[in-house]
């Protein structure tokens, strides 16, 4: 990790915080796991059908006794590698995965491009707001798609 395990349970915490807010809604508590990719690999399998490492993971709970309304399970090394992919520092992409979680958690989709572009604006703008910001390209695969999507209506 590119930061101590305080430091970055600290950011991990900020970017659960600034997704709701800047989704307009009550900061959830949630449990946050930075796991690899044979841990990741077994949960997406077991809970998804999906026999590959995936990004992030989001399970929303019941709150339960202690409180918990959801956990969050990123993956170190798929945010390494989409880090080096897409030129940006580590921690951004690895905060990104929270952010990501924590909005579908809060009821955000991203299956159609009306609703990839709103949570690609919102992971911007949280991001922004925590002092890691993404590039203008992140909007711009799912403007694409929302434009193809426009003119094939005309």
């Amino acid at each position: 990790m590119p930061c101590g395990r305080a430091r970055l349970s600290r950011l991990l915490d900020g970017a659960v915080r600034e997704a709701a807010r800047v989704a307009r809604r009550r900061a959830p508590f949630l449990s946050v796991a930075v796991v690899g990719d044979v841990t990741m690999r077994r949960l997406n399998r077991d809970f998804h059908d999906a026999d590959r490492t995936t990004d992030v993971l989001a399970f929303p709970f019941d709150a339960d006794e202690d409180g918990v309304d959801g956990e969050l399970i990123l993956c170190a090394p798929e945010a390494r590698r989409q880090a080096a992919r897409r030129g940006l520092p580590f921690l951004t992409e690895l905060l990104l995965y929270a952010v990501h979680g924590t909005l579908h958690l809060l009821g955000e989709e991203d299956h159609d491009p009306r609703g990839a572009l709103r949570m690609r604006r919102l992971e911007r703008a949280a991001l922004e707001r925590l002092g890691y910001p993404l590039p203008s390209e992140h909007l711009q695969e799912v403007d694409s798609a929302l434009s193809v999507r426009r003119n094939r209506r005309r």
